[in-house]
This record gives C-alpha cells, structure tokens and sequence, in this order.
C-alpha cells in the first residue's frame, strides 16, 4: 500500500510539471528587443524563468532517484551544486569579452538563459521512462542510459572538440586583462583574474559531468552500474566517459564560438 502511495505521488508530481513547467525548447522562442537595456531586462527574465523551471526539475529528478536508490540522490546535489558554480564563473568570463561595455550584462544574461536552457533539455531527456514500464527499467535502465552504452559515442571530449582554443580565449583574456589593469580602472589583479575565472569554469564543468553522471548511473541504470565481472566493469567506466563528455563539450564549444565571434568583430 505504502509503495502505491509513492508512485501515486510520482505520478502527481510528474503530470503537475508536465502541465505546468514550459519545455525548454519553448523558452528558446522568447524574442527580446535589441535596444540594449530592454535586451538585459528581457535575457535576464527569460534566464530566471529557466532557472525556476530548472529547479523544479531538479527536485522531480532527485524525488525519482531516490525512489530508485536513495545513495544516487548526493551525487546528484553534488552535480548540481558544480553545475550552478560552473554557470557562473563561465557567465561572467564571457561577459569579459566585451569588459567595461554596454554588452558585457547582455551577453552574461544571455550566457546563463543558454546554458539553464542547455540542462533543462538533458534532464528532460533523464526524465524519459521506458516505454515498457518500470519492470523493463529494472532490466534495461531508462533510455538515457542504453544512450551512453552507444560505442559510436565518444569517450574522449578531445577528439570531438577544438581543446586548443581554450588556451588561445586564455591568451586573449590575458590581454584584456593587461589592458584593463594600464588603464587605472580596474584593480592590478585584473590582469591574471580573468584567466583563473575562465579556468575555474572549467573545473566546476568537469566536477559536474562526474558527480551528475554516477547520479544518473546510480538511480536509474541499475543494470549497467550493478556488475561484478571486469568485462562489465570496463562497459561501466566507459558509460560514465561517454555521459562526462557530453556535459563536458558545451564547455569547449562555447570557448570557440566566443574565439569565432571575435574574429567575425
């Protein structure tokens, strides 16, 4: 009895949010005025409803986890703990792209709604059951996780981003820095700042990919992460590189459209 309580619960929430919370590709179609404080008004309201919605996502995922295996939930606060630094600190490095500027709130707003958006999709894709119940999820694992057994899935972030033009948004940072320090404005740390932000952005993105990625291992693929053979082990390692690589590779791939856009300027 106490079990149909639960799922009935589930169920609830489920179809609460479902009805309620807009998808994310929804909030992609907000249109925002080019003038440019309207733009900073408009971003920034589209970038907190996605950070409501994100959160009552978050809450509905974990409710789920823990329905399935109680231990998963902490990494998943833990991913999302990293996630939120993440967001942040590569934000405001990319509002460093345009330091000093009328365009520097624009494009940290923008920065924060694409990336809230960006993790919306991936949950919706963890929420996804499978199409034949809970009992074929206990074999089978939910379709996210048959998603990363996928061998044509890369396990290296390296072969299917440009890793290079980190180091080279670094040296452009460098001398942004340098330029803002001469100028009197800023304060003289200015000038190694901006790299060890962009820096830290990049390793609250790696913690986040591992924490979040054994949350999804430990709650809903039972099947994958429950093996004792050094075959399955090996599969097992290899799933979770798969899932870090893709939460891994926004990272990167942000850095080289910023290095493109600037080049385009």
């Amino acid at each position: 009895m106490k079990n149909q309580t639960w799922y009935c619960i589930l169920i609830l929430i489920f179809t609460t949010l479902s009805i309620v919370a807009p998808s994310a590709e929804a909030l992609t179609h907000t249109s925002c005025d080019e003038s440019t404080q309207n733009e900073i008004n408009c971003v920034t309201q589209v970038a907190q409803n996605a950070a409501i919605q994100l959160k009552k996502d978050f809450i509905y995922l974990t409710t789920l986890a823990r329905s399935r295996n109680v231990e998963s939930v902490k990494y998943f606060k833990m991913g999302d703990l990293a996630f939120q630094n993440f967001r942040s600190k590569n934000c405001e490095s990319e509002g460093h792209d345009a330091l000093g500027g009328s365009l520097q709130e624009v494009i940290e707003q923008t920065c924060r709604r694409d990336i809230t958006l960006q993790r919306r999709t991936f949950f919706e894709r963890i929420a996804i059951p499978h199409p034949l119940g809970r009992t074929a999820e206990k074999v089978l694992g939910r379709p996210i996780c048959t998603a990363f057994q996928n061998e044509a899935k890369s396990t290296d972030v390296g072969s299917i981003v440009k890793l290079a033009d980190v180091e080279l948004l670094r040296l452009h940072l460098d001398k942004t820095g340098a330029q803002a320090a001469s100028s009197g404005q800023y304060s003289p740390n200015i000038e190694t700042l901006l790299r060890a932000i962009h820096i830290e952005a990049e390793n609250q993105n790696l913690l986040d990919a591992t924490y979040t990625c054994r949350g999804i291992l430990e709650g809903f693929c039972h099947s994958i992460n429950h093996t004792n053979s050094l075959e399955e082990s090996n599969k097992k390692i290899l799933w979770l590189s798969r899932c870090q690589t893709e939460i891994r590779r926004a990272f990167y791939k942000r850095a080289t459209n910023r290095l493109w856009m600037m080049k385009r300027d």
